[in-house]
């Protein structure tokens, strides 16, 4: 998955590095990553520095550009940063940033677990240089189905994190230094055609229908006085996330849901405090997000009349 895959490149980039460099993530990135990439830093001597970053942005995407690379600093070597974050469902301005990172001389890592078959994705003409992406989520194919993407010049300061049959010979490629790992069954890495194609045929045209219910429930969670995380609705995405008033009323939610088996995520502990977001795929129905609204309800009400 993205995780595996993001752990491939900071194991072969933060060695390289010294004590005088410093790895800069993001306030926004997936936790997982935070340890992953702190760990090593820690490890190496590197120094880690998290960027924080407004959530809902003062402004828009480009304010967004802006805090991050007004805290690049000269000690910066590497970037992490998400195409769309994994908490507060926010699209990231990769262009400007990766851009510009790429002027100074800074190697960009893009997680982009969340990205592709939700929105459309040119990797062959990004700005970044490394770019990881899941496709078990919304290309619906199977668990364990991921892919890192980077020039073949980049792929050479790459190292598998398994040598087996391949990976000795960094003149290969790194599809070929990373495919025989042991016994690991390749049956996820040879249903992605297919998946690609179910996508383009039956998926990829009920994303409008999805979108648009969506919008409808964006708008119900406001008109209930939740606060969005973006400032303005990202047409393309399929997600979507709330800021929710406190941890009691994030707790009353979870319970809620819980008990009509509705799935969503609810961070009662989040850097920029408790939030709910929300994903419409393909098969969620009205029906589904109607149910969401009204736990919804019953929860912030609930907290009316107790006065918290």
């Amino acid at each position: 998955n993205a995780t595996t895959g993001l752990n491939l490149i900071a194991r072969s980039l933060v060695p390289a590095l010294t004590s005088e460099d410093e790895v800069l993530v993001t306030s926004l990135e997936y936790g997982a990553q935070h340890l992953a990439w702190r760990w090593l830093c820690e490890r190496h001597g590197v120094r880690y520095r998290e960027a924080q970053i407004s959530v809902p942005p003062r402004r828009g995407r480009e304010d967004v550009a802006a805090e991050v690379l007004g805290q690049v600093g000269a000690r910066t070597r590497i970037v992490l940063i998400s195409h769309i974050t994994s908490e507060t469902a926010l699209r990231l301005p990769l262009d400007e940033i990766c851009t510009e990172l790429t002027r100074r001389g800074i190697v960009s890592v893009v997680d982009g677990a969340h990205a592709p078959g939700q929105i459309s994705l040119d990797l062959r003409n990004g700005a970044w240089d490394y770019y990881v992406g899941n496709l078990h989520k919304w290309f619906a194919a199977p668990r364990g189905a991921a892919f890192i993407y980077a020039d073949r010049a980049r792929q050479r300061a790459l190292e598998p994190l398994v040598v087996s049959w391949g990976g000795a010979d960094a003149n290969d490629s790194l599809a070929a230094r990373t495919q025989w790992a042991g016994t690991r069954d390749p049956s996820a890495w040879l249903a992605v055609p297919f998946a690609l194609d179910f996508h383009e045929r039956r998926l990829g045209p009920l994303a409008p229908a999805a979108r648009a219910l969506l919008s409808d429930v964006r708008a119900g969670l406001r008109a209930l006085g939740l606060r969005p995380c973006a400032t303005e609705p990202d047409p393309e995405l399929l997600m979507s996330a709330f800021l929710l008033p406190d941890r009691e009323a994030a707790g009353r939610l979870e319970a809620l849901l819980d008990a009509d088996r509705i799935e969503v995520l609810i961070k009662q502990d989040g850097l920029h405090g408790p939030l709910l977001r929300v994903s419409v795929a393909w098969y969620v129905t009205r029906e589904d997000t109607d149910r969401l609204l009204t736990a919804v309800t019953a929860a912030l009400g609930r907290r009316s009349r107790t006065g918290l």
